[in-house]
């Protein structure tokens, strides 16, 4: 139901209402008013007949009242004061013993009593509704009588005219009903078109209204297609340079919706891809189809916020690495890291070689110093150059197999043999070869390792990495300091610490410790021995198992450092 129809049937409606509603309380009241004069016109011809009543002198009470009801045309009744209608023009004088006593009539009694009375009622004597006025004269009361229906020609008249009247009302609010709903549905269309626009700047000119509400809403439309207007231009402009951004970026960007369709790629994605501008880039998981990859869409998908995995792609190294966005979707990274892996091949190849030419000189420097040594002939001086030459030949001796073996590392050329291992039996028998060290600095060794607990290690790598702890913790712990092992179990690992009282590592220094060559105190270090590597070989060697390793510690406290390895079956 359109605007006008429903305007139209409204009036009709709520017309018809006031229609129905005004002519009962237009008729009402018409009757009031009509049975009101009646009444005062029956009062005034009573008084009229009770005045000539005292001047007539010998006539019978009934032929009084034939006489003044033939002038009056009225039914007029003579009563005495006991209630016998002694006189009543409508009955002659042999019926008039058969009517009732009158006494009791209301309008009767309050002439008596008042001096004059009147009734609408229904009357016994006639079988009819009347209005009876009836006034005292002397002795007698005079009552005057209309028949109720006397008013329904006037009754009629009116009810035809209010009719008429509420017809032509209803009829023009109809008429004005419709023209107003047309002039409004006509400035609804125009708001409508401007609302409906494909664009703001497409709508129409907004214009205002002879219509006050509508103008209204004009205005706020007009105000707010212009807050569009800037607020689209805004996001056009952010648009524009985020495109630019992302077009710029080296690295490749690619989003995807909750269906797992592309939303955004830039150049760089396509590139790395192999896809054209032009070429449509397939869904999530079609795209995808390398299990490393996958595996970072799985985790993502899993619930993980944020996922990483190194893959080969034909001849490219790249770093793919995602998050999930908080609508739903994905949001996936790559960085191409071929230069850079291209690189620290060429760098470990260098290293591997540089430290194997460097092994045979050292192992004769080191040889032809010891042997001057075993001569007896020096003086303090020299002796004293010559343990220097042996001491530094040898610490470059250890620098060079270190770099050797963490290029070996790194390059994952080496073999694990994997194999169910006691961690507490494994740092004993390690902490030996520190025994003497560790008895002259007055340390004390722990180890709280639970009973039946097994890592799945090589016993060579993970004696390596308790002798590199060790010899870390014996270097920064002071005399009578504490070195211990410790060991809790998960379902699918194990977590081996080596903590120690030692000095500890400031805050700023814990995320570089496992850099090659990094020294906390770099002039302590080397002159300790240290070469700088055995952290970075720790971490190598635990991530050559499958594990990870993690370090904590507070200055003047100690350091802890954690261990995770795989749990060995049974």
């Amino acid at each position: 139901m359109n605007l006008v129809t429903r305007f139209t049937v409204g009036a009709a409606l709520f017309g018809g209402a006031a229609a129905a509603s005004l002519s009962l309380a237009g008729g009402a009241l018409v009757r009031a008013t009509l049975e009101q004069r009646l009444m005062d016109e029956l009062i005034r011809e009573a008084s009229l007949v009770a005045a000539a009543l005292s001047e007539a002198q010998g006539e019978a009470p009934n032929a009084l009242a034939h006489r003044y009801g033939r002038i009056l045309k009225r039914r007029v009744t003579l009563i005495d004061p006991a209630g016998t209608v002694i006189g009543d023009s409508e009955f002659d004088d042999t019926a008039l013993p058969l009517l009732e006593n009158h006494g009791d009539r209301p309008e009767v009694r309050d002439a008596i009593n008042r001096g004059s009375g009147n009734a609408k009622r229904y009357s016994e004597s006639t079988g009819r509704v009347e209005f009876k006025a009836a006034v005292r004269s002397g002795n007698l009361v005079v009552r005057i009588s209309a028949a109720a229906a006397e008013l329904d020609p006037a009754l009629d008249r009116a009810d035809r005219l209010i009719f008429l009247a509420a017809s032509a009302t209803v009829l023009l609010g109809i008429l004005v009903a419709r023209r107003t709903a047309r002039s409004l549905r006509s400035e609804l269309d125009r708001l409508e078109d401007a609302a409906r626009a494909p664009a703001p700047e497409q709508g129409p000119a907004l214009t205002l209204s002879s219509i006050p509400e509508v103008a209204e809403v004009a205005t706020a439309l007009e105000a707010a297609r212009s807050d569009t207007l800037r607020l689209t231009e805004e996001l056009r402009r952010e648009r524009d340079a985020w495109e630019s951004v992302l077009e710029s970026l080296t690295d490749g960007v690619l989003a995807f919706d909750a269906e797992g369709s592309v939303r955004i790629a830039n150049s760089a994605a396509r590139r790395l891809l192999g896809y054209s501008p032009a070429q449509p880039i397939p869904a999530l998981f079609e795209l995808f189809r390398q299990r490393e990859m996958r595996e970072v869409v799985e985790r993502l998908q899993a619930g993980a916020e944020s996922a990483e995995a190194e893959v080969t792609l034909g001849e490219k190294t790249l770093v793919l690495s995602g998050r999930m966005l908080p609508a739903g979707g994905t949001v996936l990274f790559l960085k191409d890291i071929t230069d850079l892996r291209r690189l620290e091949a060429v760098r470990r190849d260098f290293v591997a070689n540089v430290s194997h030419e460097l092994k045979t000189p050292l192992t004769i420097i080191s040889g032809y110093a010891e042997t001057l040594l075993a001569e007896e002939d020096y003086i303090p001086q020299q002796r004293q150059f010559l343990e220097t030459i042996l001491q530094n030949a040898r610490r470059m001796r250890r620098l060079v197999d270190d770099l050797l073996d963490l290029a070996q590392l790194e390059s994952q050329q080496v073999k694990l043999a994997r194999q169910p291992l006691d961690p507490a039996a494994a740092a004993r028998e390690a902490f030996e070869m520190f025994r003497d060290r560790a008895e002259r600095k007055g340390l004390s060794f722990e180890v709280q390792v639970p009973e039946d607990c097994l890592v799945s290690a090589d016993p060579d790598a993970f004696r390596r990495i308790l002798v590199n702890l060790f010899d870390n913790a014996l270097r920064h712990t002071p005399a009578g300091g504490r070195i211990a092992v410790l060991a809790r179990e998960e379902k699918e690992a194990v977590e081996v610490a080596v903590a120690d009282t030692g000095t500890g590592i400031p805050r700023e220094h814990l995320h570089r410790v496992f850099e090659r060559f990094y020294r906390v105190d770099a002039g302590r270090s080397r002159a300790e021995g240290g070469t700088g590597l055995g952290l970075s070989i720790v971490k190598h060697l635990v991530e050559a198992h499958g594990g990870s390793v993690r370090i904590e510690s507070y200055v003047g406290r100690g350091t802890t450092v954690w261990l995770r390895f795989p749990r060995a079956a049974g």
